[in-house]
């Protein structure tokens, strides 16, 4: 049988020993308890969180050296991901931006990341076309652009729910004939008529995926790359 029940009202009449012992008692059970909940508390972060973790689809593609590359062969602590391409007028500039400022942000803690770029214009993102790219947005260290053909790269589109489109642009007539193919002029007008031919409606969110290759946070347009860091750190911590 239970005895009665001893408020702290009770506690403060009972004799002077007794009383300070029970109230000790009390101050560091609630004090063991909050250390408790707050580590167990979950990490503040600002991307969307994928809960439960997901496994990260895998792909077989090449970068801009023409090398194979897979997600499994990466072993950095923290991989980001996200979907560009070369001729995109305004989205893929910015993201590359944001990202190029993350790394920056995250000092020597960007020797433990890697940044991947996956084509979404299998067509013009060639090897040559992409170190160019990366030549103009200084992506060095820590970076790949990964491109293929269609076939390789729709798969990886689907499994990472990204879906692009071309938009065709119009084409202007030129009032003069153009200048021969084999020429100098002839093969910038080629390459300049190829970059305006179309547009790529797409989606460029970022993945951050751990050392587990588990997908962990999702950021989405428009982006802000103190957020980003600070997830980064978050997951290189945990």
């Amino acid at each position: 049988m239970r005895g009665p029940r001893r408020t702290m009202a009770t506690l403060l009449l009972l004799p002077p020993f007794c009383s300070r012992a029970k109230f000790l008692i009390l101050v560091l059970g609630t004090t063991l308890l909050s250390s408790i909940l707050s580590c167990s508390a979950p990490v503040s972060l600002y991307g969307t969180v994928m809960d439960p973790a997901q496994n990260a689809p895998d792909f077989d593609l090449h970068d801009q050296l023409n090398r194979p590359v897979s997600l499994k062969d990466y072993d950095a602590e923290v991989v980001v991901l996200t979907f560009l391409y070369t001729y995109c007028p305004e989205l893929c500039p910015a993201v590359t931006s944001h990202l190029r400022d993350v790394q920056q942000m995250l000092g020597e803690d960007s020797q433990r990341i890697n940044f991947i770029a996956i084509s979404v214009d299998p067509e013009r993102d060639t090897p040559n076309r992409v170190l160019e790219y990366m030549d103009k947005w200084a992506l060095a260290d820590g970076w790949a652009y990964l491109i293929g053909e269609e076939v390789d790269l729709a798969p990886v589109w689907k499994n990472y729910h990204i879906d692009p489109s071309k938009i065709e642009l119009p084409q202007n007539t030129p009032s003069i004939k153009p200048p021969l193919s084999n020429s100098p002029m002839g093969v910038k007008a080629l390459q300049q008529d190829i970059a305006t031919k179309y547009d790529i409606a797409h989606t460029a969110p970022v993945y951050l995926i751990d050392k587990e290759k588990q997908m962990r946070v999702v950021f989405t347009s428009p982006l802000d790359p103190t957020h980003i860091a600070h997830d980064i750190r978050q997951l290189l911590g945990s």
